[in-house]
């Protein structure tokens, strides 16, 4: 099986974090989000991978290149203008033509058994298997209705006859395709696969399934949803992720008179002045400056932030090379540096 990871967005909801950097490639624990679908994928068994570009369309290759030093192999599919997720399938028919293909959408951190979703999927024999998770009405998304074995009965407004018990759930944009379903693709332009083809499988009574998943899930789609999947991750004894670093406060050396409490994370290189005074849930990047007298709690900077003397920040984020004078407060907020500043 053939994997491809959707990256092409805009990423407005992340706005302005993802101004300069594209959605896939925001750090999470200090690792850029991509990595840990790589790896989840490279553990799976599954090589070769294809992945549609858009917005800062160069920084991904830079990044992962042909994707050998992964243990990869690694494609990508340049979009002059945005296809969507329908169009991008169709754009690469010729990868996935002979096989499935899993399908992930590049802002999700998902713990999920690939294999047996594979298997769930292979033992139905359908066309199109989506990844579930019991639905929250917090989250905002719309409902994806199953029978009790998990085929799909209803996704959003399209529905098909029914009299057995529905059970809701919200789709984690993580699917499995069959090969038969480029036939049900739009032959050009932007199209959607929630309002192409999953509406047609239902439609024509194709073999439809959703596999739930217990697994931990975020789609990091805005800024608090970005926070709080830190707050998340930080908040468990242990990695929950391959390559997630351990949310600990030792490889650092201690400033005098400092107050470091747990859990927290801080990244290469961090100079601590004297008096800071960081945590809880708190993750700092790589060669970041905290001056005297700081306080910072309930936030994440990026690599290169420096933090003046008697700086508050809580609830907030700080892109990379954000820098914030001396005795400011920061509380809630998103700063980037402009670009070229």
């Amino acid at each position: 099986m053939k994997a491809m990871v959707l990256a092409a967005g805009l990423g407005t909801r992340l706005q302005p974090l993802t101004s300069l950097l594209p959605k896939p490639l925001v750090p999470v624990l200090n690792r850029a989000l991509l990595d840990y679908t790589l790896q989840l994928l490279r553990q799976s068994g599954i090589g070769e991978i294809m992945i549609n570009l858009h917005h800062l369309p160069r920084l991904i290759p830079q990044r992962y290149g042909d994707g050998k030093r992964w243990g990869l192999e690694i494609f990508y599919s340049p979009e002059s203008a945005l296809l969507g997720t329908a169009g991008a399938l169709r754009q690469v028919a010729s990868f996935w033509e002979k096989e499935p293909l899993l399908v992930i959408h590049g802002d999700v951190l998902l713990d999920i058994d690939l294999p047996a979703f594979i298997r769930f999927h292979q033992d139905r024999k359908s066309w199109a298997t989506l990844a579930l998770t019991p639905y929250r009405s917090t989250h905002g998304y719309g409902i994806i209705w199953t029978d009790k074995r998990g085929r799909i009965e209803q996704f959003l407004e399209v529905k098909r006859p029914h009299s057995s018990p529905l059970y809701p759930y919200t789709f984690t944009g993580v699917q499995i395709l069959e090969p038969s379903v480029q036939d049900l693709l739009p032959a050009q332009g932007f199209a959607l696969l929630t309002g192409t083809v999953y509406p047609a499988l239902l439609r024509e009574n194709l073999p439809f399934w959703g596999y739930v998943t217990s697994g931990y899930w975020s789609d990091i789609g805005t800024p608090a949803r970005y926070l709080q999947t830190h707050f998340d991750l930080l908040s468990r004894p242990a990695p929950l992720f391959p390559l997630a670093p351990v949310a600990t406060e030792t490889p650092y050396a201690r400033s005098p008179g400092s107050t470091l409490t747990p859990p927290l994370l801080l990244g290469h290189d961090v100079r601590l002045g004297k008096r800071v005074r960081l945590g809880p849930f708190v993750v700092v990047g790589d060669n970041c400056r905290i001056g005297d007298d700081v306080t910072l709690s309930a936030s994440l900077l990026w690599d290169q932030v420096v933090l003046e003397r008697g700086v508050e920040v809580q609830e907030s984020i700080l892109g990379s090379r954000v820098s914030v004078p001396a005795r400011s407060k920061v509380h809630r907020a998103v700063r980037v540096m402009a670009e070229g500043g």
